[in-house]
């Protein structure tokens, strides 16, 4: 029986798999491009009434280090698949407030800082009331344009196998060619890296 290879396999059904993965890469790039592009400027004040691409800005001037908390993202529960740093700051305006930053994040204040106006899962506001005492619903998410960079990436790479793909299972690069294998590896490997990109994404919802 012939164990033929995934461009083989998807040679049987071009046009489905490439329906579904120029869907995906759109969908991806669609969202980041979104989330880049609309900034509707929310008042740190009205952070609950701020709508999913709500931006928010403000000045920290004093952090309160003892709220800190780190967050282990993983996958099905046992593969780890990032780590989410949250820092509770003082703003100007007089608003305690988190931000969910890099690690190393106001260690120098007065710092500005910005992002999407968030809001924390049932979940983690429970684990806020457990740990910390805190009854804090929403935060800034300093870190959502990389985040939707990263989602951009990950649709870049979907649309780079699609044409790809194309090229292969129209002969435009044949299996005679002294290219083939490296292509092929290639044409493998560029799923994969959108799959671990989404998985890792997953983690910051």
């Amino acid at each position: 029986m012939e164990n033929k290879t995934l461009t083989g396999k998807i040679a049987l059904h071009p046009k489905l798999w490439a329906a579904a993965a120029a869907l995906a890469a759109m969908a991806c790039i669609v969202s980041g491009a979104l989330g880049l592009v609309i900034r509707t400027e929310v008042v740190i004040k009205e952070l609950a009434d701020a709508p999913h691409y709500g931006h928010v800005s403000c000045q920290a001037v004093g952090r309160d280090k003892d709220a800190d908390f780190e967050l282990r993202n993983t996958f099905c529960r046992f593969i780890p698949t990032g780590k989410e740093y949250y820092c509770r700051v003082q703003t100007a305006e007089g608003v305690s407030v988190y931000l969910r930053t890099d690690k190393d994040f106001g260690e120098k204040l007065p710092v500005n800082a910005e992002g999407r106006a968030a809001r924390f899962s049932k979940r983690e506001q429970a684990q806020l009331r457990e740990n910390l005492a805190l009854d804090d619903v929403y935060f800034i998410d300093t870190i959502s344009d990389r985040l939707y960079l990263l989602r951009i990436l990950a649709g870049v790479l979907l649309l780079a196998d699609v044409v790809l793909g194309a090229l292969m299972i129209k002969d435009k690069i044949s299996a005679e060619s002294s290219i083939y294998k490296t292509a092929n590896i290639v044409f493998c490997t560029l799923p994969v890296a959108a799959l671990l990109l989404g998985i890792h994404l997953m983690g910051f919802v």
